[in-house]
């Protein structure tokens, strides 16, 4: 290791030439070229640059490659006062711009995966050595896959299917494919699982949930790539003429769904900003000509709650001495301000990042070849944002903590904090001797022996005053209760480390939000809740809301037993973050007095404290940007970023409900699929209308309701009843149609038919659609399609009460049932592959019917039961009253049965 620790004299030596930026912001460059950073590889084909946090320290580290030397791999290391240069790879390797961090195998820090330039088709990956990283021991580098097809030019890992578990994306850019692959149970193994391989041409990857249904999608070669199912992927095009370009997607303007960025890469050409207008992707450039710009980034650079934008050129080839570096300022609008800020510094892969921990984000530069071997580092605002002092409040002795975000007073004798000032100076607690909510009830945490405004109490600093730190470091105890308070830039973690044994307490922000009492305030909470607009809990008469009392709860996602909830004041645009990490009983919210908002963790409607864990952390802070999703990223970068919460803990994810109404007449049987091709989520139902059932469709975004058919307009068939619908491609022309049952209830002359979508030739929404049929059934209650001869066309199997059917399609107008048998009355029917011999298979309430295949499936299914060896519940199981699903419950490949008593 080459330890360089000349940050502190660097950001002396150089503040005379640190860029001005927006609203003061600063600039510290750093550089290998006068020696303040390692020094980089030492050969001019710096291919790529990934950033990491690799040892959970809360500082990003990154990786610099290079093809044309060795070592191959260095990472530059964070460390208390520098950087440490570490050899990953002491080998020659082909490697290629891309790669992506994650945590491969699942220990707990973060691993690299690379893949190979145009002499081969390899990608590798690399096994973080943990705790062996001080010692400089050697990674170890393992294969994902090789061949098939050369250059590997961008990766990226990200849960793609929904199914919890990472899957890892590489583009084989001379072959013309995307490839996504599954990672196996032991990813040392070689080679990894190919899940699908889709033609595209280009470069460039990211990943965002663009459609928004909660599963992250690739982005690539000018396209979104949504999971369409078991291993199967789809493209849907944003801009296909521009994708040879770097790519980089986010809420730049909140709601709706993501914005994507693409830049010229490895060419010239625009900077364009692509909106989804809810029927097709608009664009607007924002830079007319980029000379090979191939470094693109996205984050909220000046904390201002809003995503900014960073672009660079690469020099050669491009522009040489004359190359650019822009960061776009955005408005959440849309709207971006374009700065300059450096010209001649070239950037390949350039990457924004928290190089520092310090709690914003700095800029990590590399070039190719213009000017390498070179790296720079962009500090914003220097290093150190937090600075601590002595101070008084009210006539408090405190600790004065002032950071980017926020100011703390934090009272000495009694352990919590009397004022919390935003970036105007507003206090949202403001503690002060009065009685009760006027004033000496306010303060957090609140808990039990620690709260501001008691004596008795002693805090000790861990850290020198009025220097600018990383972190500033509080530890606070009164009475057998102990504390430790960390200051960043963005947030302040609290710490329950010890307590009085089996004593009950509980957490509370008692204070002011926007400086006073406003009851158009909102509170969101992390089970849903929205008390702006919750009709059943309005805001007023000096209450926050009716003396409510429930649990908070956890339905966002995040780890069992964390909250959270904040609340932003009307009369401004920020909100006030608090987050619990080991909160599983009641809570309680609601104003005082017109005095003070309450917000009670852990705190009964009888004002009886409920919680008992030990070693509880409570998070606070401000999110400068009111919109609910800008903070839940605030939210999301204070749980995730800090050392504190790296063991074991979830990120949040999700965002409060809203409720949109889309029809008030009686809707049946549902199902949701993307009926128009335009790339979002529609909705397919059965209504009751104006007396008579029809089959309808509500397109997104606005839920227009079109009608696909009225049952009357069958002649005889003078009433639909079938409880289940489903959509698919029947015909294989790229949309989906609609399958169900038309005819009386319990009529033998009743048919299963399919309804053609009138796209691709015309329109969904305009155009009749075409019944066809299937085959006569019974009442049907279940449908399932599925490719039961694997001849790739999709054959339907329809569940009666006492029969089940499978027809087989031998084309779009010619079906022929294969399977027609008798069991006993029940409910429920699902496929899937349970015998996992490569075919579905049918699963009803207490059995299963074995898919012959590959020998004729007519009638040669074979029951198989569903017994007690299968599962274990108490009170007994009525079979006839289940409804039916299948999915691997426990994550050992194999598919499981669901079944629920749904009249017990």
């Amino acid at each position: 290791m080459h330890p360089y620790h000349h940050l502190v004299t660097a950001a002396i030596v150089l503040s005379a030439a640190s860029g001005m930026a927006r609203d003061g912001l600063t600039w510290t460059p750093l550089s290998t070229t006068r020696d303040e950073l390692p020094p980089a590889n030492g050969s001019n084909q710096q291919t790529t640059c990934v950033t990491a946090d690799v040892d959970g320290d809360g500082a990003t580290d990154f990786f610099i490659t290079d093809r044309s030397t060795t070592p191959s791999v260095l990472l530059y290391r964070r460390v208390a006062d520098g950087w440490e240069i570490y050899v990953v790879d002491n080998t020659a390797l082909p490697i290629e711009a891309g790669g992506d961090a994650a945590d491969i195998d699942g220990d707990g820090d973060l691993d690299l995966a690379l893949g190979q330039d145009s002499s081969g088709g390899t990608v590798w990956w690399w096994e973080n050595p943990g705790s062996l990283l001080a010692t400089n021991t050697p990674w170890t580098r393992r294969i994902i896959k090789s061949g098939g097809g050369s250059m590997q030019h961008d990766q990226r890992f990200g849960d793609l299917d929904g199914d919890g578990r990472l899957e890892f994306a590489t583009w084989v850019n001379n072959a013309n494919r995307v490839e996504v692959y599954e990672i196996p149970s032991d990813p040392t193994t070689s080679p990894w699982t190919l899940s699908d391989s889709l033609t595209l041409s280009g470069e460039g990857m990211d990943v965002a949930d663009v459609d928004r249904d909660g599963v992250l999608d690739l982005i690539a070669g000018g396209h979104w790539i949504r999971h369409a199912g078991g291993g199967s992927y789809t493209a849907n095009p944003i801009d296909a003429s521009y994708g040879s370009s770097r790519v980089i997607a986010g809420q730049f303007i909140p709601g709706g769904r993501p914005e994507v960025l693409l830049n010229s890469g490895d060419t010239t050409g625009p900077l364009v900003f692509y909106v989804w207008d809810g029927f097709a992707w608009s664009n607007r450039t924002l830079l007319a000509s980029v000379d090979h710009g191939h470094t693109l980034e996205a984050g909220d650079i000046d904390g201002d709650g809003y995503l900014d934008l960073f672009a660079a050129e690469m020099g050669n080839p491009g522009a040489g001495a004359a190359c650019k570096a822009w960061i776009g300022w955005g408005d959440g609008t849309g709207g971006f301000t374009f700065e300059l800020i450096s010209t001649g510094i070239a950037n390949h892969m350039s990457r924004l990042a928290d190089a520092d921990g310090d709690g914003d984000l700095d800029i990590v530069m590399k070039p190719y070849n213009f000017g390498a071997p070179r790296v720079d580092v962009f500090l914003n605002n220097g290093t150190g944002n937090v600075r601590m002092f002595n101070d008084t409040d009210e006539g408090r002795a405190c600790y004065r903590i002032e950071t980017r975000s926020a100011t703390y007073l934090f009272d000495k004798a009694g352990g919590g904090l009397v004022s919390l000032l935003d970036r105007d100076g507003t206090d949202w607690i403001q503690w002060n001797p009065a009685a009760g909510s006027a004033g000496a009830y306010r303060g957090i945490p609140n808990l039990a022996e620690l709260h501001p405004g008691l004596d008795g109490g002693v805090t000790t600093t861990m850290d020198p005053l009025a220097t600018p730190l990383l972190r500033a470091t509080l530890e606070t105890s009164r009475n057998g209760w102990e504390a430790r308070w960390e200051f960043f830039a963005d947030h302040a973690v609290m710490t329950l480390h010890t307590m009085p044994a089996a004593t009950p307490y509980w957490i509370l922000y008692e204070g002011t939000p926007g400086g006073a009492i406003d009851p158009a305030d909102r509170l969101f909470l992390s089970n849903g809740r929205d008390y702006a607009s919750d009709l059943d809990h309005p805001w007023g008469a000096g209450k926050l809301v009716p003396d409510n009392f429930e649990d908070i709860a956890n339905t966002s996602g995040a780890a069992p037993g964390t909250e959270w909830a904040y609340i932003t004041a009307s009369e401004t645009n920020r909100a006030l973050f608090l987050a619990l990490t080991d909160d599983t009983v009641e809570d309680d919210y609601w104003q005082l007095d017109d005095n003070m908002t309450v917000l009670g963790f852990g705190r009964s409607d009888a004002s009886q404290p409920l919680i008992t864990a030990a070693s509880n952390r409570l998070v606070v802070g401000f999110a400068e940007a009111g919109h609910p999703e800008m903070i839940q990223q605030a939210l999301h970068q204070a749980w995730d970023a800090k050392a504190p919460f790296s063991s074991g803990t979830a990120p949040f994810t999700g965002l409060p409900f809203n409720e949109v109404l889309i029809d008030t007449n009686h809707m049946g049987h549902r199902v949701v699929a993307d009926i128009d091709g335009d790339g979002a989520n529609d909705i397919l139902s059965v209504n009751f209308i104006d007396g008579a059932h029809a089959v309808v469709w509500y397109a997104y975004p606005e839920w227009t309701r079109h009608v696909i058919v009225e049952m009357n307009t069958y002649g005889d068939y003078t009433q639909y009843r079938s409880d289940d619908l489903a959509a698919a491609d029947i015909d294989g022309d790229g949309d989906l149609d609609a399958i169900g049952r038309v005819g009386p209830a319990d009529d033998g002359n009743g048919l299963v038919v399919w309804w053609e979508n009138p796209r691709p030739g015309g329109a969904a929404t305009n155009r009749p659609w075409t019944r066809h049929d299937i085959g006569n059934t019974d009442y049907v209650k279940d449908l399932a399609v599925e490719d039961f001869d694997l001849d790739g066309r999709p054959d339907v199997a329809a569940r009666e009460t006492e029969e089940t059917h499978v027809f087989r399609q031998a084309s779009s107008s010619m079906w022929v049932r294969v399977l027609q048998r008798a069991h006993p009355s029940h409910e429920g029917m699902a496929s899937g592959d349970l015998d996992a011999d490569g075919d579905p298979d049918l699963v009803l309430n207490g059995f299963w019917l074995r898919n012959p295949h590959p020998a004729d499936l007519t009638n040669a299914w074979t029951d198989h039961s569903i017994d007690a060896t299968w599962y274990t519940q108490s009170g007994g199981w009525q079979a006839n009253n289940s409804n039916v699903e299948v999915g691997d419950l426990n994550d050992d490949g194999r598919l499981d049965v669901i079944l629920s008593q749904s009249e017990l």
